[in-house]
């Protein structure tokens, strides 16, 4: 009997020192073992996003010092912008560099209004984080449990036709010509109010029209996607920047609370930095493109800051009134307010 009671004591000693130890060691989130992040991105490898993406998994690594590492899954390996933003919103994706789908949310796309920005000294105020679009976004977003990063910004938008457009200074009067807009409600109702007869056709008939001449001319794409896709059919561009082409860098809440507040710190650095910095590489590669565009025989017209102020303040003054309905009026005021403020 002593025996035994002197064996089950020995046990319960080497438990409860067992216990102590794991209570002692128990790791602080600074000595964890390391987590990997999985990234989801829209874009291919060979697209400025898939550099940025790389320089945040560099950033982030670093300034963890390998407390948490980034797998990139770029080109929607991870499912379509509306699955992935599900994904993160649920947690089941870690982070995404995507266009966050608004169809739940319309409020969600105001980035994609007609001339959010007339230039790009102008958009930096616009998607500044402090700026009233971002610090609304940030709201709605976290409500899903989704950590909103900024905006990524991609270039602005032109007119690639295959005849001349008339008119184009004189605000409001038909130019004279038909183009083909996407579904965007945002880019077809700025392109009417300058003047622009508009149809829409899917993204992957356009080509094919502009050929046959159902159609003079598109909208919907900057520089690099009117040299890449319609050089060889397009003969005049114009630089209207009626829209900006963006996304969005955003990270699972379940996620980001996870870890402390020294690394969620270098998170949102690494990512709202790649944000920033995608207003310079976005407008040199505008400037780049519209080189190139010149160079395969296309003639490029550009505006200057005068006109292009001018065609801004008239499209908003016609399209952004219409939009209380979908995106609220307080929302509308409140956007009006800081425009107005600026």
């Amino acid at each position: 009997m002593n025996r035994f009671l002197n064996t089950a004591a020995a046990i319960l000693v080497a438990l409860g020192l067992s216990a102590g130890c794991s209570k002692d060691d128990t790791e602080t989130p600074d000595k964890a073992t390391p987590v990997t992040l999985r990234m989801a991105t829209q874009f291919p490898e060979n697209h400025p996003a898939h550099a940025a993406a790389l320089r945040i998994k560099d950033a982030v690594e670093k300034g963890t010092e390998g407390r948490i590492n980034i797998t990139i899954f770029p080109e929607s390996q991870l499912g379509s912008p509306e699955q992935v933003y599900d994904g993160v919103s649920s947690g089941s994706i870690d982070a995404a560099h995507i266009r966050i789908p608004d169809q739940a949310d319309p409020r969600l796309g105001t980035g994609d209004l007609p001339y959010i920005a007339a230039d790009y000294r102008e958009l930096k105020h616009v998607f500044a984080p402090e700026a009233f679009i971002p610090v609304q976004v940030a709201k709605l977003l976290k409500k899903k449990d989704v950590k909103f990063f900024g905006y990524y910004v991609e270039g602005f938008v032109g007119v690639g036709t295959t005849g001349e457009a008339q008119n184009l200074t004189n605000l409001g009067t038909d130019k004279g010509i038909v183009v083909s807009v996407s579904g965007l409600e945002a880019i077809k109702t700025g392109i009417q109010a300058l003047g622009f007869r508009t149809t829409a056709l899917p993204y992957t008939d356009v080509h094919a029209a502009l050929q046959a001449g159902v159609v003079d001319g598109w909208a919907g794409g900057p520089p690099s996607l009117n040299y890449s896709g319609f050089s060889d059919v397009i003969t005049t561009y114009y630089q209207l920047n009626c829209n900006v082409q963006s996304s969005q860098y955003i990270m699972s809440m379940k996620a980001f609370k996870s870890f402390s507040a020294p690394d969620q710190e270098v998170i949102a650095r690494a990512f709202a930095a790649e944000g920033q910095n995608s207003f310079d590489i976005a407008e040199q590669e505008d400037i780049g493109y519209r080189r190139k565009l010149t160079e395969a025989g296309v003639t490029v017209n550009e505006f200057s800051r005068h006109e292009l102020r001018a065609m801004a303040d008239y499209v908003r003054d016609k399209t952004w009134p219409e939009l209380d309905k979908t995106l609220t009026r307080k929302w509308m005021e409140g956007l009006k307010e800081w425009y107005s403020a600026q």
